[in-house]
C-alpha cells in the first residue's frame, strides 16, 4: 500500500499547543480525513526548503519513500525571509541558481521523489490573512520574487502537478470576509468572555498559522483540486464533505486570563526605558529591590518566596518592553552574590511573553532564561517553558550548583521566529537555538527582555545592552 509523505513548514506541520484559544494546526495533519492512505507528515515549523535539508526528517524521507508513494511539498513562507541566510531562497532566479527557491524545490524534493518512483505534488503556500487587500507579501509576491508563480511555472516546465493553494485560500478568504476568516487561523488568547463567547483582539489572530478548522478546510481545498486533476491519488480519495462552521470549537484546555500590557510609569522606572517588577506568587514584596549604582545595576531577591519551579516563576525582573515586531540583540555580564539556595534559585538574561507589575499571580508564562538554574543538587544552563507549566532544561552540570561569586556572560538574539542563546560560564561557551519558539501567548502587543533573579540572591548586572536590530518579517 503506498503512502503520502508530507514535507513543508508550519502551515503543514503538527503542533501540540495547550494554551491557545484556537491552537495551531498544519493542514498536513488533516489529509488523512480525505484520503484512504497512510500520511507520513514530516513537515516542521519554522523551516524553509533550504533549512529543511539539514533536518533528520529530510534524511528519513530519502531513506523511506519508495515506488508508488506520493510526496506533497509545501514550502514558501520561510523561504521569503531575506533577513535569515539559513532559510532564505530567492524566487527571482531559476534552476540555474543552486540556492534559488525553484532549484531547491526541484533538485532536493522533486528529483529524489522521481528517482525513487514516487509522485511529487507541489502545493503553493497558503495565503496569509489581512483586513486590507490580498496582494504583495500576503500572497507571497515579494521584492525577491513571486513564490507562488515560481512554483506554478516550475510545474509547467517539468510536468509536475501543482496545487495552487495560494489562489484557493485567497478566494475563500475574500469570499467570506475577514471576520469569518479569523476562525480559520490560530488565535492566541481572548481579552473578554461575554454570553458564552470569547472576544479577541486583532493581534491575537495569527495571520499565518491555521486553526484546526482552518487546517481541515485547506486539506479539503487540496482534496478538491486533486479530484479535478489527472493524479491517480484520487483513486484513494474518500467521499468527503466540506467543513462547516459547526466544526469550529474552542480549545477545551484554554484558560481565560484577564490580561493587559502593564502601564509603565516612574514608580518602577530605573533608567531610561528600563523598569523593574516583582513577578509571581511571592505573598509579600519585602526583600526585593533594584538599584543603579554607577554603571551597574543591583537586583536583590532576599524574599523566601522567590523561586523557579515547574508550576511557576517568581522573582525580580529588570526589563525593557519591546514591540512584537522588534528583532533585537541583548547581552549582559552577571555576577551572583549572597546566600545561594541549592534548589529553585535562578538568574540570567530572560525573554518572556508577558509581564506584570508587582504581581501576586502564580506565573508559568512562555519564557526563556539564558542563565543558570539550581535544582536538586544540579546546575542547569538555560531553561525554557512554553505552552505548559513544565520546564525544559538545556544543559545539566551534574553534582554541581552555582555559588556566590560565579559570573556569566549571556546573550539573546531574536530574528523573527528564531531565538539564539549564548552563555559563557566557567570558561566555556554554550549555544542554543530555537527555530520557532512560541513567544506570544498572552500579551499580543509586546514582549519583555531583561535580567531575572530568584531566591536569596543578589545579582550584579554589568554591560547590560538591548539593541533593536530590525523588524521581524511575517512567519
Amino acid at each position: 500500500m503506498p503512502k503520502i509523505y508530507v514535507v513543508g513548514d508550519s502551515t503543514l506541520a503538527k503542533f501540540n499547543d495547550k494554551s491557545y484559544l484556537f491552537p495551531r494546526f498544519g493542514y498536513g495533519t488533516k489529509l488523512g480525513k480525505y484520503f484512504n492512505i497512510e500520511v507520513v507528515n514530516l513537515a516542521l515549523s519554522g523551516r524553509s526548503s533550504l533549512s529543511f535539508l539539514s533536518e533528520n526528517n529530510y534524511q528519513y524521507l530519502l531513506d523511506n519513500i519508495k515506488n508508488g508513494d506520493y510526496l506533497i511539498i509545501g514550502f514558501g513562507h520561510n523561504d521569503e525571509k531575506s533577513d535569515d541566510v539559513k532559510r532564505f531562497t530567492s524566487a527571482k532566479t531559476g534552476l540555474e541558481d543552486e540556492k534559488s527557491f525553484i532549484s531547491t524545490t526541484y533538485y532536493h524534493y522533486v528529483v529524489p521523489a522521481l528517482e525513487r518512483g514516487a509522485t511529487p505534488i507541489i502545493a503553493t503556500p497558503i495565503s496569509r490573512i489581512t483586513r486590507g487587500n490580498y496582494e504583495g507579501n500576503i500572497i507571497h509576491d515579494t521584492e525577491n520574487g513571486n513564490y507562488n508563480e515560481a512554483l506554478i511555472k516550475l510545474g509547467k516546465e517539468k510536468n509536475i502537478l501543482v496545487i495552487d493553494l495560494t489562489k484557493k485560500t485567497k478566494e475563500l478568504y475574500q469570499n467570506i470576509g475577514y471576520d469569518k476568516t479569523c476562525y480559520h487561523h490560530a488565535i492566541t488568547s481572548a481579552y473578554d468572555y461575554v454570553n458564552g463567547k470569547y472576544k479577541f483582539h486583532d493581534n491575537a489572530v495569527d495571520k499565518t498559522h491555521l486553526s484546526e478548522y482552518g487546517a481541515d478546510m485547506v486539506a479539503y481545498l487540496f482534496y478538491l483540486e486533486i479530484m479535478k486533476s489527472n493524479s491517480d491519488l484520487k483513486e484513494y480519495a474518500k467521499n468527503a464533505n466540506m467543513p462547516t462552521e459547526a466544526d469550529i470549537k474552542y480549545n477545551p484546555e484554554y484558560k481565560f486570563i484577564k490580561y493587559k500590557s502593564p502601564a509603565l510609569d516612574d514608580k518602577n522606572k530605573l533608567s531610561n526605558d528600563l523598569y523593574y517588577t516583582i513577578l509571581g506568587s511571592v505573598k509579600s514584596f519585602e526583600g526585593f529591590s533594584a538599584s543603579k549604582e554607577d554603571n551597574k545595576f543591583i537586583l536583590r531577591d532576599l524574599n523566601k518566596y522567590g523561586k523557579v519551579v515547574f508550576s511557576s516563576t517568581a522573582g525580580i525582573f529588570l526589563f525593557k518592553q519591546l514591540n512584537r515586531l522588534d528583532n533585537f540583540k541583548a547581552s549582559a555580564r552577571l555576577k551572583v552574590l549572597g546566600d545561594i539556595s541549592s534548589t529553585e534559585a535562578a538568574f540570567g538574561l530572560m525573554i518572556r511573553d508577558d509581564c506584570y507589575i508587582d504581581s501576586n499571580n502564580n506565573l508559568a508564562s512562555n519564557e526563556i532564561l539564558c542563565g543558570l538554574l539550581n535544582n536538586n543538587g544540579s546546575c542547569y544552563l538555560n531553561y525554557d517553558r512554553c505552552e505548559t507549566s513544565s520546564i525544559n532544561r538545556d544543559i545539566n552540570i551534574s553534582n554541581y550548583i552555582y555559588k556566590s561569586g560565579d559570573e556569566i556572560e549571556c546573550e539573546i538574539t531574536r530574528l523573527g521566529q528564531r531565538i539564539n542563546l549564548k552563555l559563557k560560564y566557567l570558561d566555556k561557551l554554550y549555544e542554543h537555538e530555537y527555530l520557532d519558539f512560541d513567544l506570544f501567548g498572552i500579551d499580543n502587543d509586546y514582549f519583555y527582555v531583561g535580567i531575572f533573579n530568584a531566591k536569596n540572591e543578589i545579582v550584579e548586572v554589568n554591560d547590560f545592552k538591548i539593541d533593536i536590530t530590525s523588524k521581524a518579517m511575517e512567519a
